[in-house]
C-alpha cells in the first residue's frame, strides 16, 4: 500500500468535505437572513398596530390625534403631552425601521412606502412641532434622511 496515495486521497476527501460544509453553511445563512427579514417585517407591522389600534379604539385619543396633527394649538396641555408621547413613539418606530432597512432587514419597497409616509406626516403642523423639539434625541442619520424627505416633499 502506497502511503502517499492514501494521504492524497485523504486530503482530497477532506477538501470535498470542507466544500460541502461551506455550501451547507451558506444555505443556512441565507435561510436565516430570510427569516430575520420576515421577522423584521412582522415586528414593523406589530409596532404600527400597537400605535394605531389604541387611537382607533379610544375616541378621546383619536380626537387628540386628529387635532394634534393639524391644529395643535387647540389641544389642552394634557392633550398636547399625550400627543407628544404618541409622536415620540411613532418617530422611534420609524427610526428602528430605518435602522433595519440600512442593515438589509427590510425590503426596499417597504422602505420606499415608509419614506412617502414619513415625508407626509412630518410635514403636518403638530408633528413638525414635535419633530423640531425632539429630533436631537434621534440618530443623526435618521434625522438627516427625514429632513431630506420632507424637503423633497415640500419642494414638489
Amino acid at each position: 500500500m502506497n502511503w502517499d496515495a492514501v494521504s492524497a486521497t485523504g486530503e482530497w476527501a477532506g477538501a470535498i468535505a470542507v466544500v460541502v460544509t461551506l455550501i451547507y453553511l451558506a444555505i443556512q445563512i441565507r435561510q436565516n437572513n430570510r427569516g430575520l427579514r420576515v421577522n423584521a417585517y412582522y415586528q414593523t407591522a406589530d409596532h404600527i398596530t400597537s400605535t394605531i389600534v389604541p387611537i382607533a379604539q379610544d375616541p378621546a385619543l383619536s380626537s387628540i390625534w386628529n387635532r394634534g396633527i393639524s391644529r395643535p394649538d387647540e389641544l389642552s396641555e394634557e392633550e398636547w403631552d399625550r400627543f407628544v408621547m404618541l409622536i415620540i413613539a411613532y418617530l422611534h418606530q420609524n427610526e428602528a425601521q430605518y435602522f433595519a432597512q440600512q442593515h438589509g432587514f427590510h425590503d426596499e419597497a417597504i422602505w420606499r412606502a415608509k419614506q412617502f409616509e414619513l415625508a407626509t406626516w412630518v410635514n403636518r403642523p403638530g408633528i413638525q412641532r414635535v419633530w423640531e423639539t425632539y429630533k436631537d434625541h434621534l440618530s443623526s442619520d435618521f434625522v438627516r434622511t427625514v429632513e431630506q424627505l420632507v424637503e423633497g416633499r415640500s419642494g414638489s
